[in-house]
């Protein structure tokens, strides 16, 4: 079964490598994720900084913008 984590606790752990440099290695083993889930926060982080974990269901800011000018 997958877990769900929450968009602030996704963030804490890429600032962790992103800000800190911290390696990927400690940060997987202190929060418990899978490098692959890891990898794949960071992805979405670099892809789109200012809202990376929009969470199911939501629309990024961008998508939502297009629909407001429709």
């Amino acid at each position: 079964m997958n877990k769900s984590y929450s968009a602030e606790f996704k963030m804490k752990a890429v600032k962790r490598l992103e800000k800190l440099g911290e390696p990927i290695s400690k940060v997987v083993a202190d929060l418990g994720v899978k490098p692959t889930t890891m990898k794949g926060w960071v992805n979405k982080y670099r892809k789109s900084p200012k809202a990376p974990f929009i969470g199911s269901g939501h629309l990024s800011p961008e998508v939502t913008l297009l629909y407001k000018l429709e």
